[in-house]
């Protein structure tokens, strides 16, 4: 359900340049993508996909000059339109089958919220680690060295 926040917001071309260039060292993109989203994300990030202030909107949805949040983000990973390739490999395996649920229309749309909701209160009710037992990193990818 995290990844049904990937509804929303921007991620930069670097992280995904790969999937549209040269997918594993094949000198081809994923062909999970669509052929027309492969396009559409090279037309953002430029040739080499290296721009680094270049980003795709995460969001597939819009409503006027809103993103809209929800489960739109699964039906468009049906179609091989994920940008990350974590989010479409949630069409791989049995998760596909909730990506089936929550794409299917209106009850898929309420499925959806009401899952997202309660993993929300589940993560919210974890004790964060703080003071000295914790990290703040500048990059979330990146830990911190030990000194």
């Amino acid at each position: 359900l995290s990844a049904g926040a990937h509804s929303i917001g921007k991620v930069r071309c670097r992280f995904f340049a790969d999937r549209i260039y040269d997918f594993a060292g094949t000198g081809a993109p994923d062909d999970s993508i669509d052929p027309d989203m492969v396009g559409e994300m090279r037309a953002v990030c430029g040739g080499d996909g290296d721009d680094g202030a270049a980003a795709m909107e995460m969001g597939y949805y819009r409503q006027g000059r809103e993103v809209g949040f929800g489960a739109h983000y699964y039906a468009k990973l049906l179609e091989g339109r994920g940008i990350l390739r974590a989010d479409q490999q949630l069409t791989a395996g049995s998760t596909v089958r909730w990506v089936r649920v929550y794409a299917s229309g209106a009850r898929g749309e309420e499925v959806f919220r009401e899952d997202f909701a309660h993993a929300m209160v589940k993560l919210s009710a974890l004790a964060p680690l703080t003071g000295s037992t914790g990290q703040v990193r500048i990059s979330c990818s990146k830990p911190i060295k030990d000194n």
